[in-house]
């Protein structure tokens, strides 16, 4: 199935955003050493750690997608049988595609305007478009396995990963 051939390359994607996150906390604990034990810092690492957040959030977005990991309330489940609860995970599934989908569509518009008009970031200077690029890969990504496993769901296949 479509959905077992991309979790290698959802998994590579989230370790790389656990690179990301790791390459962070060593900035961040390097900066706080230097800062009180010899009364100079890294130059932009909490700039620097927020585009890295911002990067690490939509490498690993797909990944947890599939994973099933993002934030469910259980407040209903024993209401229903597994049928209802098939088309309820259907719908939802659904409609996390479509929002995801448009906020993806939407960030388009952003990366092209930060590209054409060559937006940076404040201290490091560093161009802001490859990292919106990179959210608009995330969503679309994420859109595209909640829209595949929606339709899986559909069809009555099993989308455990």
């Amino acid at each position: 199935m479509l959905l077992r051939a991309a979790d290698a390359a959802l998994r590579i994607a989230a370790l790389l955003a656990g690179a990301v996150v790791a390459a962070m906390a060593i900035a961040i604990v390097a900066n706080v050493v230097l800062r009180y034990g010899f009364a100079s810092g890294l130059l932009g690492v909490f700039e620097a750690a927020q585009w890295g957040m911002f990067a690490a959030f939509f490498l690993c977005l797909p990944a947890c997608s599939r994973a099933g990991g993002n934030v469910a309330v259980d407040l209903f489940s024993h209401l229903g049988g597994p049928g209802f609860w098939r088309v309820v995970d259907t719908v939802v599934k659904a409609v996390s595609a479509g929002i995801l989908a448009l906020l993806s569509w939407r960030l388009i518009r952003v990366a092209s305007d930060a590209a054409e008009f060559g937006e940076t970031t404040n201290l490091l200077q560093l161009p802001q478009a490859p990292f919106l690029w990179l959210a608009v890969a995330g969503a679309g990504i994420a859109a595209l396995v909640f829209a595949l496993e929606a339709a899986a769901n559909a069809a009555g296949y099993r989308t455990d990963p």
